[in-house]
This record gives structure tokens, C-alpha cells and sequence, in this order.
């Protein structure tokens, strides 16, 4: 496993910029998949389509497929609040 310091890129304003790795893969996919349920194209297609309203567990589901491709290929960064 990287130690912090290996994964660190830079910091402002208060975060920690970090190449996501495995460690942080179930903290990064809940708040990426919190984050989509307020996205105003979602909440858009669910007033025009009301039996398209997706919930937290769909987008659960779906951003979990690709999170450990996500969190270990040293492409994705998380960034940390240090405050």
C-alpha cells in the first residue's frame, strides 16, 4: 500500500490533494454517488420522467463498477479536507 506522503500532490485552501488509492476507494464512491443525486440533470430528467428518479443506491451501484479500475490506476485524485 502507498504511504500518504507517496500519494500526496499538493495542498490550497485548506485540502489535501492525493492520487485516490484503494484506501479511500469506498470514501470517494459514496461521495461521488451522493453528489449525483443532486446533479440538476438528474433531478431534471426525474420531473419530465418521474419513473426515471433514481435514488442513492442506483447511483451506488453504478459508479461502483468502476471504482477499483478508478482508485488504483493513479489517474483519480481525492481531495482531502484538512480543516
Amino acid at each position: 500500500m502507498l504511504k500518504e506522503k507517496e500519494t500526496f500532490l499538493y495542498r490550497e485552501n485548506g485540502f489535501a490533494f492525493h492520487v485516490l488509492t484503494p484506501a479511500y476507494r469506498d470514501a470517494a464512491l459514496v461521495v461521488i454517488s451522493r453528489a449525483f443525486c443532486t446533479e440538476p440533470t438528474t433531478s431534471g430528467l426525474a420531473e419530465v420522467r418521474p419513473e426515471m428518479t433514481t435514488h442513492f443506491m442506483d447511483w451506488l451501484e453504478f459508479v461502483e463498477y468502476w471504482m477499483d479500475h478508478c482508485s488504483s490506476n493513479g489517474m483519480s485524485v481525492v481531495a482531502i479536507d484538512e480543516t
